[in-house]
């Protein structure tokens, strides 16, 4: 971006950089640029709250690509004792094709949360393709629970109608195995542990 406004001021504008570089008019620093760059951001947002925002987005996603597959459920508490926690589940149509053509034979279900520090868990649905191993479905949870992760997985395999891979790679996580052989009962998992 500071390229961009430099290249601006000095074509456009015909600005000397040597003469004017103390002027942050023309020559912002990095932090006015960050700065300027979140404001518009946040300008861009419906409302404060992440998940009514997200509600909005997959709504003009689905409007924008009808072969788009989205399932969203915003975390709430409806009455004691029952609630629902947060479920997001994202497919595209050349991601489902994928996954019907190379999906049957091996599938690896990776949860990414660890290594980039979120708070929620990001589970990547991956095959191996003629190319290598590509992501074919994502979803995220509230928890990571084994229950969490099979809701998910119902609603992939229920997108999917004919998928029934023959083996599954997954870290060595309880729960990642057990909702994988609830869902896809007699399947072969090979756990990694590292």
């Amino acid at each position: 971006m500071m390229r961009y406004i430099q290249g601006f001021s000095e074509e456009v504008l015909g600005i000397d950089p040597r003469a004017y570089s103390h002027r942050r008019r023309y020559f912002p620093t990095r932090v006015d640029v960050s700065n300027i760059m979140y404001r518009c951001k946040v300008k861009q947002r419906k409302t404060a709250i992440g998940q009514e925002n997200l509600d909005e987005l997959v709504s003009e996603w689905k409007s924008c690509m009808p072969d788009l597959y989205v399932k969203y459920r915003a975390s709430r508490k409806d009455t004691p004792g029952e609630e629902k926690s947060l479920l997001f589940c994202y497919q595209t149509a050349w991601q489902r094709r994928l996954l019907c053509r190379y999906g049957n034979y091996m599938c690896l279900l990776d949860a990414t949360n660890h290594t980039t520090g979120h708070a929620l868990p990001l589970f990547f649905l991956s095959v191996r393709t003629n190319v290598g191993y590509i992501v074919v479905a994502t979803f995220v949870t509230e928890c990571e629970t084994a229950d969490a992760i099979r809701e998910a997985l119902i609603v992939i395999r229920d997108w999917n109608g004919g998928w029934k891979p023959k083996f599954f790679m997954v870290d060595f996580a309880w729960d990642e195995i057990h909702s994988l052989e609830a869902v896809f009962p007699g399947e072969n998992l090979f756990c990694l542990h590292y």
